[in-house]
């Protein structure tokens, strides 16, 4: 009889314990992100974003009836519909309206199609980083148009090795902006050219290219300007943005304790309280920098963006296996080697930055520490978009898996041949034990 009331006593208090976890689950919702920089949830720069677009969002996902799609579609625009009170999501069945898939281009697998004021991005690929640019071009009402010069052996959009700007030019368009390559020995500068971008030429400039360059400035049009040690530098077009070009390469001596690799790899971990610097808190790397001097009286209120640290200097001989500061050649650090520029015009505001490095935003250097995140704040400062400064989302560095030809093999091993041999073994040793039992 005791052991029959204590058994209905447990199982009262299993019981309460189920209905109690239910309904605390249905008033509570407690979720855990444990993902690389918390890519599952909605990040302070999509967060911001969001706030920067008033009116209502529409995001319609045209995907075949099924409730996994559903579901996992739901679960990416969870945060923002969480975030964002007029954000919608609704789900359409491609078969309900052909006529509509043809208008938007919709592929067979489906898509999903954000609407804002009227203008639409389609998205396949549904990451946070994917939906937050798609949103920055949505929240822009023009696109403005970046002219890279070409010629004289530039940095080229084009080119996809480790100094190329292939990933530059990707970026670039993701955050809504067009760029284009000219060349100003066939034809002049547009007339929407919104930023020219002259990359480290490695010829010098003729003086009727850099007269267009005076008279494109003249107008007030804005202008970015990068070089690096060793080449032809427009000097008369740095004299009229009030600076001078220093020749040599900057070297850090605590190179080794700063994990750096390379004593002329520069870093920089501190900004100024500029527009441009208040956003970036990570360190930028500029492999062979040169550096600037600002000019006095100069028409453009300048600020010093990059600054070497107190512990370097700039080298002026030749690149040899043993560097030494020659106090009567060399100038000791901190150099300034980029300066952000503005001046008021007729039109508005008028800006320029000059960098004496141009590998920092190359393929190779351009996914580095806080590389990313400069250029973004560089380009969306330079044509205009303060409020978009701060507002970037680099992929998640979890993903995806890769794995080595060894530890494919490795796992081959384990879970085709290792794990179905020991369950077999297993259930033969108890098999032969329990018949050994009769």
């Amino acid at each position: 009889m005791k052991r029959k009331a204590n058994l209905l006593l447990t199982s009262a208090l299993w019981l309460y314990v189920i209905i109690a976890a239910g309904f605390v689950s249905l008033r509570y919702n407690q979720q855990f992100d444990w993902t690389a920089n918390n890519r599952n949830t909605l990040t302070a720069a999509s967060a911001t974003l969001l706030q920067t677009l008033p009116d209502p969002i529409q995001a319609t996902a045209w995907v075949y009836p099924s409730a996994d799609a559903r579901r996992e579609i739901s679960a990416r625009f969870a945060p923002y519909l969480r975030e964002k009170d007029n954000f919608s999501l609704t789900f359409r069945d491609p078969a309900s309206d052909p006529q509509a898939i043809r208008t938007l281009g919709i592929g067979e697998s489906g898509e999903v199609v954000l609407e804002y004021r009227k203008r639409h991005e389609k998205l396949s690929v549904l990451s946070e980083p994917d939906i937050t640019a798609a949103l920055q071009r949505l929240g822009q009402t023009s696109s403005a148009h970046l002219v890279f010069l070409t010629g004289h052996g530039e940095r080229d959009l084009q080119d996809d090795s480790q100094s190329g700007y292939t990933e530059l030019s990707t970026l670039l368009q993701d955050k809504g902006l067009r760029v284009s390559r000219h060349s100003l020995a066939t034809e002049s500068l547009p007339d929407d050219a919104q930023l020219v971008v002259l990359a480290a030429p490695q010829r010098a400039l003729t003086p009727g290219e850099i007269n267009s360059l005076q008279r494109y400035l003249d107008q007030g049009r804005n202008l970015l300007l990068l070089s690096d040690p060793g080449l032809p530098v427009a000097r008369e077009l740095l004299a009229t943005l009030g600076l001078k070009f220093l020749d040599g390469t900057l070297i850090y001596q605590d190179y080794e304790q700063l994990g750096s690799g390379h004593p002329a790899m520069a870093l920089v971990a501190e900004y100024p309280a500029h527009a441009l610097g208040q956003s970036l808190t990570d360190i930028s790397a500029f492999a062979g920098a040169a550096g600037l001097m600002q000019l006095v009286d100069s028409p453009w209120n300048s600020t010093a963006l990059l600054n070497s640290v107190p512990r370097s200097w700039l080298e002026t001989g030749p690149m040899g296996t043993r560097l030494e500061f020659d106090q009567d050649a060399d100038l000791m650090g901190p150099v300034s080697f980029g300066f952000a520029l503005e001046r008021d015009q007729p039109a508005g505001t008028q800006r320029a930055v000059v960098i004496a490095d141009s590998d920092f935003l190359a393929n190779g250097y351009l996914t580095q520490v806080g590389n990313r995140p400069l250029a973004v704040a560089l380009f969306q400062w330079l044509v205009g978009r303060d409020d978009q400064i701060a507002i970037d989302l680099p992929p998640a560095p979890d993903a995806s898996l890769s794995l080595s030809p060894l530890a494919t093999s490795a796992l081959a091993v384990v879970f085709v041949l290792a794990l179905p041999l020991f369950f077999l073994t297993t259930g033969m040793l108890r098999w032969w034990l329990r018949r050994r039992r009769r």
